[in-house]
């Protein structure tokens, strides 16, 4: 109506105080656990990733990401703190071994697997064949054992019946597992085994060796061998496509995918620990919301803030300095002439 009524500022003057105000009114009455709790109850994170990482894409994308974080970290690690870590571990973890204990119970689970009948078939099997294969080396032998008057057909015979003798007896230790030698040999082994773990020389023999294996340039030597193994492998392996490792990776992936779609106890205990988490964060942290109202408000300018509020109550404001203006003039009008008819 183009009347000047003055301007009270007074939304920049109390910008602090309104900032204020409006925070603890969105905190009390929009985050409450009250109004928080059912939107929480709505979240299905478990079964939404499962479809989401069902996707060949998307499981490119997260192979992908994968790779490239952990060849970011394998390159920006230090190779001689990673060698020393290494060595450190290694050596700590060598030095509490008893290596006679470790030794001679290796020995013994060997026998209760009965690995050790494998390896005197194939060494028995190995000597039948050498004897048969070099019977000629064994007449060569009787024949400078025999005496000269002897007929060389008889030392021929007799060396042919040693050479047939003693293949035919390696042939029965290899296809009898009860053979009486077999048991021999382990009933041997047991007794090593026992030996190596009690008997003096054998802990002083081992622990001499594991002593020259743990020196410090050389267990240096093994930790640097093995750290280059590792990331030689690692960069390889994450570099190229349909690696090994990306291929395991693939399939665990589409594994955990049908899990998540498919396992309900997964999916609920995934859901579940989102909730939780999601509810007591947001419950530790509803001042937060209030803080970046007030601060935010706090920091706009006067002028800034005055104006971003008319925009949104502009007519509403008016209407109320407008109302304000003429219900207190009218209010004096009445006041003043009441006082001068009393």
């Amino acid at each position: 109506m183009g009347l000047k009524i003055p301007h009270t500022n007074l939304i920049e003057k109390s910008k602090k105080r309104i900032g204020d105000n409006l925070g603890n009114f969105v905190v009390a009455n929009f985050l409450s656990s009250e109004n928080i709790r059912p939107y929480i109850e709505k979240i299905h994170l478990a079964k939404f990733l499962g479809s989401w990482i069902e996707k060949e894409q998307n499981q490119s994308l997260v192979i992908a990401n994968i790779s490239d974080i952990i060849l970011d970290i394998v390159h920006k690690l230090d190779d001689k703190s990673v060698t020393d870590f290494i060595a450190q571990k290694g050596k700590e973890l060598a030095t509490g071994i008893d290596v006679n204990t470790v030794l001679s119970n290796g020995i013994l689970f060997f026998v209760e697997k009965q690995e050790h009948q494998n390896l005197i078939t194939s060494t028995v099997r190995e000597i039948k064949h050498y004897v048969l294969a070099h019977q000629e080396l064994i007449r060569e032998k009787v024949k400078q054992e025999s005496y000269s008057i002897i007929p060389k057909f008889i030392d021929d015979t007799l060396a042919d019946k040693i050479t047939n003798g003693i293949a035919k007896y390696f042939q029965e230790v290899e296809t009898n597992v009860q053979h009486p030698l077999r048991r021999e040999i382990e009933a041997k082994v047991i007794a090593f085994s026992s030996e190596i773990k009690n008997e003096e020389k054998w802990q002083k023999k081992l622990n001499q060796l594991k002593d020259y294996l743990l020196r410090e340039d050389k267990v240096n030597d093994y930790a640097k061998d093995i750290w280059d193994a590792i990331k030689s492998t690692l960069v390889q392996e994450l570099s190229s496509n349909d690696t090994v490792l990306k291929t395991y990776l693939r399939n665990n992936i589409a594994t955990l995918s049908q899990n998540l779609k498919n396992n309900t106890a997964l999916q609920y205990k995934i859901d579940c620990w989102v909730r939780a988490k999601a509810y007591h964060y947001l419950l530790r942290n509803t001042h937060k919301f209030g803080e970046l109202i007030s601060s935010t408000m706090e920091n706009w300018q006067g002028k800034e803030l005055s104006n971003k509020l008319e925009l949104e109550v502009g007519k509403d404001l008016q209407f109320i300095r407008v109302n304000g203006t003429l219900v207190g003039g009218i209010v004096g009008l009445i006041i003043h002439a009441v006082s001068r008819f009393l």
